[in-house]
């Protein structure tokens, strides 16, 4: 979870989102270029757009810890662009 003042690169999103491997990833992230929510596999999933959110919410599954561990790093490294 993220407060909404931290909004997130869009582009380096879905390109992270692409790549990592895990069973589930569902989250509402705000980015600059608006709110959206991602549902699905990595590489296959949704994306819907919302008008609001209070926050960024971000839920990863994975079939082992390394996975998991990976998946949260490569996260970690795209934080966030800070809000205006």
């Amino acid at each position: 979870i993220w407060s909404s003042d931290h909004w997130f690169d869009y582009e380096e999103v879905i390109q992270l989102f692409k790549s990592i491997e895990v069973v589930l990833l569902k989250g509402l992230l705000i980015t600059q270029k608006g709110i959206f929510g991602f549902n699905g596999q990595a590489g296959e999933f949704d994306i819907s757009e919302y008008d609001e959110a209070s926050e960024s919410r971000l839920e990863i599954i994975a079939d082992s810890e390394p996975a998991a561990l990976n998946a949260a790093e490569l996260i970690e490294r795209i934080l966030c662009v800070q809000s205006e």
